[in-house]
């Protein structure tokens, strides 16, 4: 019987440091290559490793192949198309468990009542500061997206 080269056989230890080190993938999803670009930029300071898609399709693709643990949609006019966006996935086997969090700049009561009943598990409204934006991720997370929370940006 063939030995293993040393260098190819990984101990307890490694695998523990080598799985610790993955960082968690979120998906950023919008039509705004410099709005993904930006978001992009803060989540890696948070160290969060960073998927792009520009829409809903894409989007798919990227839920499969990495399985993130949240999505953030930058929601555009118009809205409604967001909100098929949001049903969509979560009528998706692969995406339905996975938290979503809309990014807008509509405050309005109404959008984040029709966001929160389409599925969003976080509302953040623009200007996004990058304090708010780590806290929001960490909240829908930790509450497992059981929590629905509007998170106001300039406050």
């Amino acid at each position: 019987m063939n030995a293993l080269p040393k260098q190819s056989v990984i101990q307890g230890d490694e695998i523990f440091k080598q799985i610790s080190l993955a960082k968690p993938v979120v998906l950023v999803t919008g039509a705004d290559s410099d709005t993904r670009r930006m978001l992009k930029f803060g989540l890696e300071m948070c160290n969060y490793e960073v998927a792009e898609a520009r829409g809903f399709e894409e989007s798919m693709i990227i839920v499969k192949k990495k399985r993130p643990c949240l999505i953030l949609i930058d929601a555009i006019l118009p809205f409604v198309e967001n909100l098929r966006a949001l049903d969509r996935m979560q009528n998706t086997v692969e995406a339905r468990d996975i938290p979503i969090v809309l990014l807008s700049g509509f405050s309005q009561k109404n959008f984040q009542r029709d966001a929160f009943e389409h599925g969003a598990k976080g509302f953040l409204v623009k200007p996004v500061e990058w304090d708010k934006l780590e806290q929001c991720i960490d909240k829908v997370l930790q509450k497992g997206g059981n929590e629905r929370r509007v998170f106001r940006g300039g406050q």
